[in-house]
């Protein structure tokens, strides 16, 4: 794994990168279950910031953020999403194709996002902290874009509630129609993640083209539109 870590630090040109990080997601495909597989998703991580496929890196390092398992873990993941969006934004707006949530809020500037870092630096470096993970909960609902999209067959969505509340998510086709019921039950207050498969409610596989989720909460609705492609 050091070989393959030394393999990202050395590599210069694009074709070197790309092949780096795809011998590093062999690596975590065929040995999910070890040590060594962290590192690799790390260093795979890596590569594809330096491809400048910001939108991607960070869709990993929330996967990351969700499975971390202390606090410590969750913190310097967090820091490494902050990092990735600054490296977006100042390759220009448009390197990022998705909205970034971290430590419970909307990255909207370069200034907010230093600003995050500065506070998690500071509970690192000047606070004692506790074993478990801690998520930090924005005051409003947040419901960020899918991932990825234009997908095919999957995509993630998440939200997050700053209340105990009534939670509905319904997927629709471009004539109206609804297509699968992904949710409807109280939800506490936190961050969620749900995932479509495309799949309706029948359990058949829908076809290519546009979709709109809904989701409703506590009464106030929004819709987001996404594109299955096959």
């Amino acid at each position: 794994m050091a070989a393959a870590s030394r393999l990202v630090c050395i590599a210069v040109t694009e074709e070197e990168l790309i092949l780096a990080k795809n011998y590093l997601e062999g690596i975590y495909d065929q040995y999910p279950s070890i040590k060594l597989a962290e590192t690799a998703r790390l260093d795979y991580l890596v590569c594809q910031r330096l491809l400048e496929e910001y939108s991607e890196a960070i869709a990993g390092y929330q996967e990351l953020l969700e499975n971390c398992s202390t606090y410590i873990d969750s913190l310097l993941t967090q820091l490494d999403i902050i990092y990735t969006f600054l490296e977006a934004e100042s390759n220009g707006n448009k390197a990022l194709t998705e909205t970034v949530m971290c430590i419970g809020e909307l990255l909207i500037s370069s200034k907010r996002a230093k600003e995050l870092e500065s506070q998690i630096l500071g509970i690192l470096l000047n606070q004692p902290y506790p074993g478990e993970v801690t998520y930090h909960v924005p005051d409003y609902i947040v419901v960020t874009d899918n991932y990825p999209n234009p997908f095919n067959p999957t995509t993630t969505i998440r939200f997050s509630i700053p209340k105990s509340s009534d939670c509905e998510l319904i997927i629709y086709n471009v004539k109206g129609q609804a297509v699968k019921h992904l949710m409807s039950e109280t939800k506490e207050r936190g961050i969620y993640r749900l995932i479509w498969d495309s799949k309706d409610d029948n359990g058949s596989l829908v076809g290519s083209g546009v979709y709109f989720y809904r989701i409703r909460i506590d009464g106030l609705a929004t819709t987001k539109k996404m594109l299955l492609l096959k």
